[in-house]
């Protein structure tokens, strides 16, 4: 007669199909951790020890030459890195309140007003999804100072000398500006909408029987429930600005002059015109500082004021 203990696995063979199911497992994850291993990791550790060297990559490793610290005090000095900085901060403390702004106005009024939603959030997240080449070539276009459009009808209702845009150093940065704000909130406005669907009715009726109005409601109730999405939204966005390069290298090269250049645009420009691959990569990671720098600030913060209690 069997025994349970009979028809039980050895635990040899228990090991060995252990082993087994390890190793396919590790065969399945294999590809993607090798991905990562090459194009994540090794190009953080490459430019890791850039960012201590000069390299003349044209004599491959013998043109490696340790310079420690050099180019990190070397950027102290360096006016296109304080210009880039500056450009940086204004770009993502300009751009980010005014798209988020706009962006919780059109998601509230299609939240709550309008018909046909699916077909006009479609509407607004269509300039998200589409390449920043294109839509840069087409500002520029627009805002072409002799014969663009825009400046054709600010001529039209009585401005006798309207702004340069991207070819004026004064303007270059908010041409940039406008042009982020137009690609970019309809992605908040799709975010803040699904935000908004998620908020319980039975809150608002409750609210309506003590007798609080829309404004009381929207403060009171839609806002603070919000406010997860609202973090998600301002932590991406933060990342996002600093790291702002397409629409400047198509539309204004950095020019005129320095005045729009920012950080990432000064590592292309550093590394790809330049061909200092060092001293880039010294700027690639003081970015990274700043970005890492700003997201620590942002979760530290929204302990007092993100809420998460339905």
């Amino acid at each position: 007669m069997t025994t349970k203990k009979d028809r039980a696995p050895k635990s040899g063979a228990f090991l060995s199909m252990r082993r087994k199911e390890a190793l396919t497992g590790y065969l399945f994850v294999l590809p993607n951790l090798a991905g990562t291993l090459i194009f994540v990791v090794l190009p953080l550790v490459m430019t890791m020890v850039l960012s201590f060297s000069d390299w003349d990559f044209a004599r491959g490793l013998d043109g490696l030459r340790f310079v420690k610290w050099e180019h990190y005090k070397a950027m102290f000095s360096d006016e296109k890195i304080r210009v880039a900085l500056k450009n940086n901060l204004f770009f993502s403390f300009t751009q980010i309140p005014v798209t988020l702004v706009l962006a919780l106005l059109l998601s509230s009024v299609l939240h709550k007003y309008v018909f046909f939603k699916s077909a006009l959030r479609t509407i607004y997240f269509v300039p998200f999804i589409t390449s920043w080449v294109a839509v840069s070539l087409v500002f520029k276009a627009l805002f072409e100072p002799e014969a663009g459009p825009v400046n054709n009808l600010l001529r039209a209702i009585g401005f006798s000398d309207p702004p340069g845009w991207f070819v004026d150093k004064n303007w270059a940065m908010i041409s940039i500006i406008l042009m982020t704000i137009w690609h970019t909130f309809g992605y908040y406005i799709v975010i803040l909408l699904a935000g908004m669907q998620s908020i319980s009715r039975e809150l608002y009726e409750a609210a309506e029987i003590d007798g609080a109005n829309t404004v009381v409601k929207y403060f009171r109730i839609t806002l603070p429930l919000l406010t997860p999405s609202l973090f998600f939204i301002l932590v991406v966005s933060m990342i996002n600005s600093l790291k702002v390069f397409d629409q400047v290298a198509v539309a204004t090269q950095g020019g005129p002059g320095i005045s729009s250049y920012v950080l990432v645009y000064t590592v292309y420009d550093y590394a790809f015109q330049f061909f200092d691959m060092g001293y880039a990569s010294a700027i690639a990671w003081l970015l990274f500082l700043v970005i890492l720098a700003f997201t620590l600030l942002q979760w530290q913060l929204q302990k007092k004021w993100v809420y998460y209690d339905v």
